[in-house]
């Protein structure tokens, strides 16, 4: 800036960029909390299914019990309390059922459950009304866990007998349509309404028990871990069907999956988000934080990230970045996450069970914020294998502007040619946050002339123009037309500072 020796209070050029992601680290959100419930009560054969409809931030963790296939549904009470377990579907279900109506009563799926112990993997039935004939039921398993049905996968077919409770189970490979294998799911990700559009072919039978219940509602039963030819116990995915047949797919009458009707899943889907994030931020500018996203879940997961806001602004952008170092700086070439599963939101990206990736969050701000103003965004990542399955953090930001007074004076009240004035500029950083890059201009009065080597300044670098301003180096020789000092080192709010030089009245 231009100050003259007459000018007691000037303001100061500078150039200002966004304070340092200062940041206060809140405590650690735990895993899944519940925010939340709904609850019905649904008697099926006598055992008292409590109907969790799922709504965010509800994920229960699975409850892993062996299970007696007899067609006493007592053991699976607790399996049965747990609405990430069980998958209903309508009449009795809280969704419409996708493939209604259904030919007959006895392939009208109600209600699926699972659960499994070191030896086997069990299944729970319920159908709406009852057949005294035989009737068929398909799984198809997804045991590599990439949400696709290859050739060789393995369906688990039960034949029913409802008259005298008999179940016959055997194993099939799966013969798949398209080449990289079939999806368990269709359009708008719902196993509800979808018959999968393989065939099969019988592999061996497996045993005869009698898993069906007396009222020939519901049905029970298993399928060891060695018959399936995975270790104990293996997270996969699943769609389950009945058919009038073995005829498949042609005679699938029914279809369904997970809760609420969308892929089938015996993963654990688990996500941890942290830190909490508080920082200022200026007008119009940007600010960058860090982030640490984990899938605590038992398998592959892809989160959403979505955000919303509260408080005296709005973002105008929020950009997410994948942190490749870890150093909580957006470094050049880091790259920009994207909406890898193509429903429209970023995401993280499949990271395996356990795995996490450091994320950087860059902020951008409207211009016009008075100082003072805050805001609150919240950051929230969905499970794509549970919707219900989220954790969040928060970005509070503080609207706080940089600004540096400055005040000149001269030693001398009066001065006669041949006199050597001293110059002071002091100066002040009294805004509300550190100013970066501080540059002090002042312009050497025409009258006088500068007196080489009498510039100071401690900590800051100091260079000379000899074309009115346009211009600096580091060379003090006549003619010195300016002065420019810039101060190494970022001013906090409170820090001072003096600088000076000397001229001759001419």
């Amino acid at each position: 800036m231009r100050v003259s020796a007459s000018d007691l209070d000037s303001s100061v050029g500078y150039g200002v960029r966004p304070g340092p992601v200062g940041v206060t680290d809140g405590e650690a959100r735990s895993v899944n909390a519940i925010k939340g419930s709904s609850w019905r009560r649904l008697v099926i054969g006598g055992v008292l299914l409590l109907a969790g409809i799922l709504v965010p931030g509800i994920h229960a963790a699975p409850v892993l019990t062996s299970i007696t296939i007899d067609g006493n549904m007592s053991d699976w009470s607790s399996v049965l309390a747990n609405p990430s377990q069980v998958s209903l579907d309508g009449p009795a279900g809280t969704n419409p059922d996708l493939d209604a109506p259904i030919q007959s009563t006895g392939r009208d799926l109600s209600a699926f459950a699972w659960t499994y112990d070191s030896s086997y993997f069990y299944m729970y039935v319920r159908r709406v009304g009852s057949s005294k004939n035989r009737q068929e039921f398909w799984f198809y398993l997804d045991l590599n866990g990439d949400q696709l049905m290859q050739s060789g996968e393995k369906v688990f077919h039960v034949s029913w007998w409802g008259k005298n409770r008999k179940t016959v189970s055997e194993i099939h490979n799966y013969v798949a349509v398209a080449g990289a294998g079939d999806p368990l799911v269709g359009g708008g990700g719902m196993a509800d309404g979808y018959t999968m559009p393989g065939s099969i072919t019988l592999v061996s039978s497996i045993e005869t028990l009698y898993g069906g219940t007396s009222s020939g509602m519901e049905m029970e039963s298993r399928v060891s871990w060695s018959t399936l030819g995975v270790p104990a116990p293996m997270p996969f995915y699943f769609h389950v069907s009945t058919s009038n047949g073995a005829n498949i797919p042609t005679q699938i009458d029914d279809n369904l999956g997970g809760p609420g009707g969308t892929i089938g899943s015996t993963f654990t889907p688990g996500v941890m988000f942290t830190p909490d994030r508080s920082t200022t931020v200026t007008s119009g500018g940007q600010v960058v934080v860090a982030h640490v996203l984990t899938n605590t879940g038992s398998g592959t997961d892809t989160f959403e990230l979505t955000d919303a806001d509260v408080g005296d602004f709005s973002p105008s952008l929020i950009d997410y970045f994948n942190d490749l170092d870890g150093d909580q700086v957006l470094d050049v070439g880091e790259p920009a996450l994207t909406d890898t599963d193509g429903d429209g939101v970023v995401d993280s990206g499949p990271l395996a069970a356990s795995s996490t990736i450091n994320l950087l969050v860059r902020v951008t701000v409207p211009g016009g914020l008075g100082d003072g103003d805050t805001s609150t965004t919240t950051l929230t990542a969905t499970s794509n294998l549970t919707p219900g399955t989220t954790d969040n953090v928060d970005i509070t930001l503080l609207v706080a502007t940089p600004q540096v007074t400055l005040v000149k004076s001269v030693n001398l009240a009066t001065a006669a040619p041949g006199d050597a004035l001293t110059y002071t500029l002091d100066f002040v950083s009294n805004g509300t946050t550190t100013a970066y890059n501080v540059a002090i201009v002042d312009s050497v009065p025409p009258e006088c002339q500068f007196e080489t080597g009498t510039a100071m300044g401690t900590g800051t670098l100091i260079e000379f123009s000899h074309d009115g301003g346009t211009t600096f180096d580091a060379v003090d020789n006549a003619p010195v037309t300016h002065v420019r000092w810039t101060v190494a080192a970022p001013l906090a709010p409170g820090d001072t500072g003096s600088v000076s030089y000397q001229a001759r009245v001419q």
